[in-house]
């Protein structure tokens, strides 16, 4: 099973294996009439689904973005990584121009929301709303985590590259007791 975390409060977060496919709004809270992360929420959907490997798209300030947003977006890509590494996950950070590419994914949402579903149709009632192209961009951060991922020298190794199986995978990481049980 692979993860794909597409960050943010309005994000989403996806867990795909080629045949099934787990698609799940970011699950949030409200503080003060503001909607934050809800990170309990968060560590359950990872523990229940326990990924193999993770892909969580990069953050960064994008121009013209104020002070308090871009604040926002990195305590919120902040809190991801910490959830990732307190539970035990190995995570590889995908640069949005680098998985966008690979898929034909423009920045048109409606477009990422439409690639999605050819992509992967079993998932369409997830991403149905205009408000969740952020299940659509997780669920396609999956996609391209199985088909496509890269290592950190830039060859491709796309999960199904690979003849992994669990055991192999959880050799990667370590002893077992470092990853999370359901």
């Amino acid at each position: 099973m692979i993860c794909g975390i597409d960050p943010g409060v309005t994000g989403g977060i996806a867990f795909y294996n080629g045949l099934k496919l787990y698609a799940h709004r970011v699950p949030t809270s409200k503080l003060a009439n503001k909607k934050i992360l809800d990170m309990e929420g968060i560590c359950k959907l990872l523990v229940q689904y326990e990924p193999e490997l993770v892909f969580i798209e990069q953050q960064q300030a994008m121009p013209r973005q104020g002070v308090a947003s871009t604040f926002k977006t990195g305590f919120g890509y902040g809190i991801y990584i910490g959830i990732l590494h307190a539970l035990g996950y190995s995570y590889t950070v995908v640069i949005p121009r680098k998985w966008k590419a690979d898929l034909g994914v423009s920045s048109d949402k409606d477009l990422a929301r439409q690639r999605a579903t050819d992509l992967m149709p079993m998932g369409e009632s997830s991403w149905s709303r205009k408000c969740e192209d952020g299940v659509a961009e997780a669920s396609l951060i999956a996609y391209w985590g199985l088909y496509c991922g890269q290592d950190p020298k830039g060859s491709k190794t796309g999960f199904l590259s690979k003849n992994f199986t669990k055991t192999s995978i959880r050799g990667l990481f370590g002893p077992d007791d470092t990853l999370p049980k359901q």
